[in-house]
């Protein structure tokens, strides 16, 4: 700028980030898709969201609390940032990070292969739900079908984590 040169660097996935989202447009579709992740993007188990979803899982929201506790607490949500729950993607998110944290070169490996295979797994399953919307299918359906895929990927992290710890 003017002149000047500026860096301004940051990892892609840091250890200090509390979500990740990558925004896909898709112009060529009726709606877009925000793949969703807690914690950072180096482990991160991401969700496809339809840009119409209207509701998801308490396991997955936020109540827009930004980690206030006393708000998660109002909206009945689990967990909070000193309170753990299982029932929390956040912390399930943590755990299976931190596994791959302190044992990097064993289970690192390990945790993105399973990131690959499911997220391979979400591509197909989106384009299925996108022809049902190219059909007639509207907001509700791809709500249903944000809401419920999420509930299966929380409770298959959770069981990833399991088998790592294990």
């Amino acid at each position: 700028y003017e002149g000047k040169q500026y860096v301004n660097e940051r990892f892609i996935g840091t250890n200090k980030a509390a979500w990740n989202f990558v925004a896909n447009q898709r112009p060529q579709e009726k709606f877009g898709v925000m793949w969703f992740g807690v914690d950072d993007s180096s482990f991160s188990l991401h969700a496809p969201i339809y840009g119409v979803t209207s509701r998801v899982p308490p396991s997955w929201y936020g109540g827009n609390c930004t980690g206030r506790a006393a708000c998660r607490e109002s909206f009945g949500l689990p967990g909070t940032i000193s309170n753990f729950s299982l029932q929390a993607m956040h912390w399930v998110g943590q755990l299976v990070a931190a596994q791959a944290y302190t044992r990097y070169e064993d289970v690192a490996p390990v945790v993105q292969a399973e990131l690959a295979k499911i997220e391979g797994e979400l591509f197909e399953a989106v384009a299925a739900m996108d022809e049902k919307v190219k059909q007639g299918a509207g907001a509700e359906e791809a709500t249903r079908f944000s809401y419920e895929t999420m509930e299966r990927l929380h409770a298959r992290w959770l069981e990833f984590w399991g088998q790592l710890f294990a």
